[in-house]
């Protein structure tokens, strides 16, 4: 699914004109860890190799590869990187060589038979010759090389790649090599092969006290070309298990040294790059050592994983556009990140970095880089599931695939982390319970009670599972079971067992290790009542030797909820408040339940209690998705207050640097509450959003007809829209393609917004917006809903019967202030301490005033002056948004602001001359745009 899901999102491409990257893979040790690999000691000394040396791993090492050929990859590197002598004489230390020697032909065949399962010929397999000593440390190599002398060295590496080419590979990759000396004896043992070679270095080019020198590539590149100039073979020269800052600083220095691009092409060497996207910087700056490096406490790169490994994606963009052909991943890239890689080769386009969109689907709430870290540290996210539950995890195959309403949420939660899903499977939910000790998990869903809380945080139930009593005996209601001499069978560890075991007061329970085992003490009349989940007991009364019949009534209801360690913080308890309120109030999860067949089974729980007033998250039923058309510095304001409301937010916009820097760096919003930056997706196209429950219109007055019309198509069944602009008529366009009644009219006071740059606006203050119905002329309830949406988000904002009023109100200010500042370039003070302006100005609003009341407009102020004067001394350092447009070249809403007064003048036999004057002077400029 993930990998479907990928190659769906992008639109842009990786290569710059052509389509000749080649994909490599991604890592083999973290992704059979993820899959079920040990991580028992001899995992601690041979790292991947310990799926080699156990045969019964083998199939894990063979679907690791599958999923890379699935995922796009049409280069495998063998999983020998443990195999290596240093590892293997601490391993076996009497038939080290022997063992090694088989591992590495194990290694390629199985890599050969991925292959051919996958039935993808055109996949090459490349033989892996690891480091001899440990990953990035040239100094253990310098030692181990003085210990052991060049002759060792190259009689190892010689007999490793006959291994591998035995095994079936067909070409052979020196990774990772941690030095030039290293390099160079790896390529004396491999000289006579006849087989291509790619010459994989260390990224980050350390010296002897593992400083990176990245400035180095070049003089690397020299002796790749001189190496290959004597004979050898080599095909590449890479960059690889570094972060990718520093192999792309190592491609950077390449491109600067005059003529070695060239050089390197005409030697017919080309450059791969695979990075390590783990936070890994200061391990490998202190020492890598596999012996005490655990590999359930390295931690992802969020920035480079988070929302579909966007961040990698566009860093493996800025590899080919400088000069790598070979791009894959290393340590924390997984299948997905390699498909993410892989889609954004697919089409053959432009070089545009891909922007971070969101997944395909209805409605998601997002979570942040810092909510993703704290419940998938690792990249991907690890759910434990408790495969007795039957009525909610149908089957669990493999760490990859599983079945049931459990599995299906956990990867909802997933996409809506960003991040990849593996299931870890349990027996029993004891079992399940206490590996949270463990860190064999990183979320799990199971049933919250009081003995789990005691060292697992619970959310609030998502579904609630009856409990019942199945009797042998006769017994009629739940108070005859609680007696002297009555005998109760459960199943030890589970909720229910937990309950019975505090409750129960005068019945004896007897603890079973399994359900089969607590039916079996019923059967053989060492129990007369069996307690369980009711539909399991139903199932079980088919099965016992004598009559049974459940007792009336339930003794509890289990509450199964999404369990994780405590203590992670008030943001991801309130990103999962939401994720639950989102997956029970769209109906997602009945939808589920029903697919499931447990539909009379259990009972979805009502949704979890949002925040009320005064928290940042919105308190209406449950969050909104919006969709921002236009989005200037007015919609830019917008956008980042509901976002950071918890609202899922949309902005639909035709500059593409704004959209792109909104993608990779958040928006930007700098005001009277802070400087904040808050992510939220971009794009310019409307058709990516999808439905949503409220749509902003915050273009310009000329923009409106066509984003009413992108509108249209985005509203669900029951949304609305809100049209936000300056000037007048923004109502009689949006009727051309949205029903009037579906509208809300909306003003915006004395904010002072500009647009800094792309993805950076700011606002200066933050007054009344008001909204009302479009027509109608009363307060309705979804008035008051909206009007809510935005107070919660931060805005002071009013809902009113009559919004005609508040739009003249306001017009009247924008005709005073609009184009006579644009036309002297005046700011609004400048121009009221001018009186020769102030005179023009104030002939315009009263031009405005007098139509206004001609037209029956009821105004709540009767003194224009006052009236104008009041509003602009509280923005005496703006600059109008018209006098903005000009500053820029643009052109203006002249039309529905001062142009606009001559047209409504003339429906009431008026005229309008000044206004017409100053339009026209506008119009007169904007000619010249």
């Amino acid at each position: 699914f993930l990998f479907r899901l990928q190659t769906r999102r992008s639109s842009s491409t990786m290569a710059p004109g052509d389509d000749n990257v080649v994909i490599m893979d991604g890592s083999m040790g973290r992704q059979l860890c993820l899959d079920g690999m040990p991580q028992d000691e001899l995992f601690r000394q041979i790292w991947s190799a310990r799926a080699l040396v156990d045969s019964s791993l083998h199939q894990l090492v063979v679907d690791a590869h599958k999923s890379y050929i699935e995922a796009g990859a049409t280069l495998l590197i063998t999983n020998a990187y443990g195999v290596q002598p240093t590892f293997y004489r601490r391993a076996f230390p009497q038939e080290w060589e022997a063992n090694m020697l088989r591992d590495a032909e194990v290694a390629a065949r199985l890599a050969v038979q991925a292959k051919a399962e996958c039935g993808v010929p055109s996949v090459r397999v490349f033989g892996c010759l690891p480091p001899l000593s440990e990953s990035h440390r040239p100094d253990m190599f310098d030692a181990f090389l003085q210990q052991e002398g060049k002759e060792f060295v190259v009689k190892t590496y010689r007999n490793l790649a006959k291994a591998a080419l035995k095994g079936g590979s067909e070409a052979l990759i020196l990774e990772n090599m941690v030095s030039w000396q290293e390099a160079e004896l790896a390529l004396e043992a491999v000289r006579d092969m006849g087989v291509s070679l790619i010459l994989s270095m260390e990224g980050a080019l350390r010296d002897m006290e593992r400083n990176p020198q990245p400035q180095i590539a070049p003089d690397v590149a020299r002796l790749a070309i001189k190496a290959k100039q004597s004979g050898l073979p080599i095909e590449a020269l890479g960059f690889s298990c570094t972060e990718p800052e520093t192999i792309l600083a190592c491609l950077t220095a390449l491109e600067h040294k005059p003529g070695m691009l060239k050089a390197l092409q005409d030697a017919g060497i080309r450059l791969s790059a695979h990075a390590n996207l783990n936070d890994r910087r200061e391990a490998h700056k202190k020492g890598f050592d596999v012996r005490t490096d655990q590999s359930n406490e390295i931690k992802a790169r969020m920035d480079l994983v988070h929302d579909g490994f966007n961040g990698y994606v566009n860093l493996c963009q800025d590899f080919v556009k400088h000069g790598a052909t070979f791009v894959g991943g290393c340590c924390g890239c997984g299948p997905a990140g390699i498909a993410a890689v892989r889609a954004a080769c697919s089409v053959k386009a432009s070089a545009k970095k891909r922007p971070i969109v969101s997944m395909n689907s209805a409605h998601v709430i997002g979570a942040s880089l810092d909510v993703a870290a704290a419940l998938a540290p690792t990249g991907v996210l690890r759910v434990g599931i408790n495969t007795a539950n039957t009525l909610l995890v149908n089957s669990c195959s493999n760490a990859n695939l599983a079945h049931g309403i459990v599995p299906s949420l956990a990867a909802e939660l997933a996409r809506c982390l960003g991040v990849d899903v593996r299931y870890v499977p349990f027996a029993t939910p004891g079992e399940l319970a206490d590996a949270v000790t463990l860190r064999r998990w990183d979320v799990a869903f199971l049933a919250s009670d009081a003995t789990r809380a005691a060292t697992i945080a619970f959310t609030d139930p998502y579904v609630e599972i009856p409990c019942c009593y199945l009797t042998t005996a006769g017994h009629q209601k739940l108070a005859d079971v609680d007696q002297p001499g009555v005998s109760v069978a459960s199943f030890m560890g589970t909720a229910y067992g937990n309950w019975l075991a505090n409750n129960l007061k005068q019945a004896t329970l007897v603890q079973a290790s399994s359900r089969a085992a607590a039916l079996e003490l019923v059967s053989t009349g060492k129990a007369e009542i069996l307690a369980g989940v009711k539909e399991h007991l139903l199932e079980d009364a088919a099965k016992l030797p004598m009559a049974s019949k459940l007792v009336d009534g339930s003794f509890m209801t289990v509450s199964q909820a999404l369990g994780m360690k405590p203590n992670l913080g008030s943001e991801v308890e309130d990103f999962l408040q939401r994720f639950f309120a989102h997956v029970i109030d769209s109906g997602l999860l009945q939808k589920i339940v029903n697919g499931a067949g447990v539909k009379d089974k259990l009972l979805v729980a009502r949704p979890p209690a949002l925040p009320q007033a005064g928290s940042k998250r919105c308190r209406t039923d449950c969050a909104f998705k919006i969709c921002v058309l236009g989005c200037g510095a007015m919609g830019s304001v917008y956008a980042a207050l509901l976002a950071e409301s918890g609202n899922e937010v949309w902005v639909v916009d035709v500059w593409d640097e704004h959209v792109k820097a909104i993608n990779e760096r958040g928006l930007r919003l700098q005001g009277p509450k802070g400087d904040k930056t808050v992510k939220i997706r971009a794009t310019t196209k409307a058709s990516d959003v999808g439905p949503c429950d409220l749509v902003i219109i915050a273009t310009k007055a000329s923009g409106v007809k066509d984003a009413a019309e992108q509108a249209s198509k985005l509203l669900k069944e029951s949304g609305v829209v809100v049209t936000i602009q300056n000037g007048l008529g923004a109502g009689d366009r949006i009727s051309q393609h949205i029903d009037p009644k579906r509208v809300l009219l909306g003003i915006a006071s004395n904010f002072a917004a500009t647009l800094i740059g792309p993805g950076h606006a700011e606002h200066k203050s933050m007054k009344l917006i008001c909204l009302g119905e479009l027509v109608g002329g009363s307060k309705t309830e979804r008035l008051d809903r909206i009007v809510e949406v935005w107070q919660t988000a931060g805005f002071d904002v009013k809902g009113f019967a009559d919004i005609h009023v508040q739009v003249w109100e306001k017009f009247i200010c924008n005709c005073t202030f609009s184009a006579p500042c644009t036309v002297t370039g005046m700011t609004v003070g400048e121009l009221l301490d001018n009186p020769a302006a102030w005179r023009m100005a104030l002939t315009c609003a009263t031009e405005a005033f007098a139509v206004a009341c001609k037209q029956n407009i009821r105004l709540a102020f009767e003194d224009v002056e006052a009236h104008v004067r009041k509003f602009g001394e509280s923005v005496r350092q703006a600059k109008p948004s018209m006098l903005q447009d000009h500053l820029a070249k643009r052109r203006s809403e002249i039309d529905a602001i001062n142009g606009a007064v001559p047209v409504e003048a003339a429906k009431v036999g008026m005229t309008a001359l000044a206004n017409q004057m100053l339009a026209d002077a506008v119009l007169a400029r904007e000619a010249l745009f």
